[in-house]
């Protein structure tokens, strides 16, 4: 007999694997089905090298971190390495979920969630990828029994603000704070109230 979590976990991705993302539906995702769930080890070559492509190639991160971002253990191991793949199994995007007390947390405070290192394939934006992963975080938080999902992100990262903020995350500047002499925007959501408000357009 399967534990309550993995049987959780299945249903959770047979779910996913019809469209029915948190409320989202498969047109919102360009008609894709969407598979979401923790990253397998064989999951790990793959997530490095989106996360390098991303992060160093887009600008955010100088490429002496390329080893860091490439080396993804540890996040999988110190939190919840989710990733979302389409129906043939490609990599469409990533995002690390970490609880307060882990070793790779930036900003969580106790009782508080995290949401690191979100990154979709550029091939794959537009598709609502990104925002599927956000809202999975969001169940996993409220499933932890957080009080609040919290992340940092960097000026430059416009159109990440703009998800985050249509996600329902606010700004807390109070938390502000920069890593390498660079700044990072605090952005917070409160679960009691956390509801993904889809855009007329989706």
């Amino acid at each position: 007999m399967r534990p309550e979590g993995d049987r959780n976990e299945l249903k959770r991705r047979r779910q996913l694997k019809t469209g029915s993302i948190a409320g989202e539906d498969a047109a919102s995702l360009g008609g894709a089905n969407l598979e979401l769930r923790t990253a397998l080890p064989e999951d790990y070559p793959g997530v490095g090298a989106l996360l390098v492509e991303v992060y160093v190639g887009g600008g955010f991160s100088p490429a002496e971190r390329a080893p860091v971002l490439r080396a993804v253990e540890p996040l999988a191991a110190d939190g919840e390495l989710i990733v979302a793949r389409d129906e043939r199994g490609g990599l469409m995007g990533t995002v690390t979920f970490l609880l307060s007390g882990s070793r790779h947390v930036e900003l969580a405070r106790e009782h508080e969630a995290e949401l690191r290192l979100l990154a979709v394939a550029p091939a794959a934006r537009g598709r609502g990828i990104g925002e599927a992963l956000v809202t999975e975080c969001i169940r996993r938080a409220r499933d932890h029994g957080c009080q609040r999902l919290v992340l940092s992100t960097q000026p430059t990262m416009a159109p990440a603000q703009r998800l985050y903020m249509h996600a329902g995350f606010v700004r807390a500047p109070e938390r502000d704070w920069s890593k390498a002499g660079s700044p990072r925007l605090a952005f917070t959501l409160e679960l009691a109230r956390a509801t993904y408000r889809r855009s007329a357009d989706s």
